[in-house]
């Protein structure tokens, strides 16, 4: 059986771990790794502990696991007046935002 996108992607995240280990460094059961190979994808939580656990970006973990799609992984956008949007936005886009606003 050929290896999924997801199960390639989480067995390369965690390199030399054991599932065991990768499984408790994130937070849940080691049963999944054993799904993950035999061809299921990552629940969401799953997805975000493992990226999370091992320093990896979590939108790029969603879409190994195809939860969303690359292209929605590389979304970047800042809503106006969303307050959790500019907190998480990073300095070089808020800087191209301020740009942006003052060429109007």
């Amino acid at each position: 059986m050929t290896e999924t996108r997801w199960y390639t992607y989480a067995r390369n995240l965690i390199g030399a771990d054991t599932a065991q280990e990768a499984a408790s460094r994130a937070g849940f059961n080691s049963s999944s790794f054993s799904r993950w190979k035999g061809g299921a994808n990552a629940e969401p939580e799953a997805a975000v502990k493992l990226a999370r656990a091992y320093g990896a970006n979590v939108l790029q973990a969603l879409a190994e696991s195809g939860l969303i799609t690359d292209t929605e992984a590389a979304l970047h956008t800042v809503t106006v007046g969303n307050r959790e949007a500019i907190e998480g936005a990073g300095s070089r886009q808020l800087l191209e935002e301020l740009l942006r606003r003052d060429k109007k």
